[in-house]
């Protein structure tokens, strides 16, 4: 936006040095000449002061030994001496007695007589400063002495000082501005030379100069635009070819992106289909798993199962055949002794049956209520330890198998409100994973499981191993779907994954873990007494009744 004509000189540099120059100068003047004033006013004020403590002194030394002896007469002629050369400038003189008569007076004496000043400073502006003063002769007051002095003459002096000074203060702006303006008038003159040249140097002129002149200051500014010029018109040419370059990099680069596109493009698909195809393998290693596990299971119960019925099967045999052979003696002719033995035999078979029986009813309960906790996630309100000790029942025979011992510290009374069927899950898949890996398949180990009341609402459970410990490398993946360091040898990667999702899922708690090679593993898991309720499925059914992952039914 153009300056209007009427702010043009205004704005100009020269002006505002040379207005500036002449209004430093007259805050400085002010400021000298009221600093002069202020300092002459008080010289002369404290030269008057120290001249009247010294006439009081010397007045006070003449009068004190002719006012005891009544004898101020004499004195008369001396201070009208004294008055009338005024060198003192002492105007008047009254010497009081006690009693307030009149002594001795001297001068013209104003009627009535002048209470003493006690602003000193403001009666010597005025003219006049009235005085007191005792008399004393060894220390005792003998009589009043009152006098005044005229300070016409000081203030005229005072004033006449003020006055020079001012004089002077105004030469020194007259000079002191002139040099200003000429200085002011020159910088401007050369500013504006440099200013047109970079105006050319704006509307594309690129080779203006300036002339390199004047004082050092100038100069440099001068030489210093001259070599930004050069530069600017070297940079200038560098820009255009650059520009050019760039112009043919960015026709390089579309083609380049419209080939990365389309191979990215390619790569994406074969992602996806890579990510469908991973999708499967998870589902079918998820699957396998829970059947390996399931396997295991039903292959230990089987063989657990395979005792009791084999011994009953066997005494029942033997019974059966007890009784033909006492059918025979029936028709041949029954002896007492032939009865006693059979029933002895009957009696002792039937108890051996019946315990065989019994056991292989509580293994089946056992194995029933394990079965249907994980297959499904029911919600109930369920006793820990004794939940626990059914799994660990359908499990005895693959500990037993591995040599392992199992040591449980589970309190009574610790009640939950939650799913035991994933619980279970997890603390089998915890059993299954040392067994796999921290004793590597090796007979003996143990493996000691704690539970505890962690506050009100939550559980605190403690999984540990005797084994060989997990390295440091791996504990931060072990959680991992599809890690494993037994790929091919039994594990799927998959027994630990389901157990960090289960715990943090269904059952609303958190898993940690620690490990030193050579000392074994510690899982860490605290849970909700009173599990958190699952969201709705989108089929409408509530969460409670659908299955975490890694537990859905085979």
């Amino acid at each position: 936006m153009p300056i209007p004509a009427r702010f043009g000189i205004i704005n100009s540099f020269r002006f505002q040095i040379v207005a500036g120059s002449i209004l430093l100068l007259l805050i400085s003047a002010v400021m000298l000449v009221t600093t002069n004033q202020r300092l002459i006013q008080s010289n002369t004020l404290e030269a008057f002061n120290a001249n009247r403590r010294q006439i009081s002194q010397m007045l006070n030394l003449s009068i004190s030994p002719y006012s005891s002896t009544d004898r101020l007469e004499e004195l008369k002629p001396f201070l009208e001496e004294m008055l009338d050369g005024g060198n003192y400038g002492i105007s008047y003189l009254v010497v009081l007695r006690e009693n307030g008569q009149v002594a001795l007076q001297v001068g013209k004496v104003p009627q009535p007589l002048p209470a003493p000043d006690n602003d000193i400073a403001a009666a010597f502006n005025q003219g006049a400063v009235h005085s007191s003063q005792a008399i004393l002769l060894e220390n005792n007051a003998v009589a009043d002495m009152r006098w005044g002095m005229n300070t016409s003459a000081l203030l005229q002096t005072a004033q006449q000082a003020k006055r020079d000074s001012m004089v002077v203060v105004f030469i020194g702006i007259l000079i002191t501005g002139s040099l200003a303006v000429s200085m002011g008038v020159n910088a401007a003159s050369r500013l504006r030379k440099i200013g047109e040249a970079s105006q050319a140097l704006v509307d594309g002129d690129y080779g203006k100069t300036v002339p390199v002149e004047g004082p050092e200051e100038f100069r440099r500014l001068a030489s210093h635009f001259n070599h930004m010029s050069a530069t600017i018109n070297s940079r200038i040419d560098q820009l255009k070819q650059s520009q050019y370059e760039l112009a043919s990099l960015n026709e390089a680069l579309e083609h380049r992106v419209e080939e990365r596109t389309a191979a990215l493009i390619d790569s994406n698909h074969q992602l996806e289909e890579s990510v469908q195809h991973l999708n499967q393998a998870r589902a079918s290693l998820v699957q396998s798993e829970k059947l390996a596990g399931l396997g295991a299971l039903v292959a230990g119960i089987s063989h657990e199962l395979n005792t009791p019925l084999g011994n009953a099967l066997t005494v029942a045999t033997t019974l059966a055949e007890e009784t033909r052979k006492l059918e025979q003696e029936i028709q041949t002719g029954l002896k007492k002794s032939t009865l006693s033995t059979y029933l002895d035999t009957a009696r002792t078979a039937s108890d051996i049956i019946e315990n065989n029986l019994h056991r292989a009813a509580d293994l089946v309960s056992s194995f029933k209520q394990v079965a249907v906790d994980q297959s499904s996630s029911q919600r109930r309100r369920f006793n820990l330890k004794q939940n626990i000790g059914e799994l660990l029942r359908a499990l005895q025979p693959i500990l037993k198998r591995q040599d392992c011992q199992l040591n449980i510290e589970i309190a009574d009374d610790l009640e939950l409100d939650s799913f035991p069927g994933p619980l279970s899950q997890v603390i089998a898949n915890l059993i299954n994973n040392a067994l796999l890996h921290a004793f590597d398949d090796q007979h003996g180990g143990t493996i000691q499981l704690r539970a505890q009341a962690d506050g009100l609402d939550h559980l605190s459970i403690e999984f540990g191993d005797n084994g060989k410990g997990i390295p440091a490398e791996n504990l931060g993946r072990i959680f991992d779907p599809f890690f494993t360091t037994r790929l091919g040898q039994g594990g799927s990667g998959l027994g630990l994954n389901i157990v960090h999702n289960v715990v943090t899922g269904v059952l609303g708690g958190s898993i940690q873990v620690q490990s030193t090679l050579g000392q074994g593993t510690r899982f860490q898991l605290r849970i909700p007494r009173f599990a958190p309720r699952l969201q709705q499925t989108t089929s409408g059914t509530t969460g409670e009744n659908r299955q975490p992952a890694g537990l859905e039914r085979s």
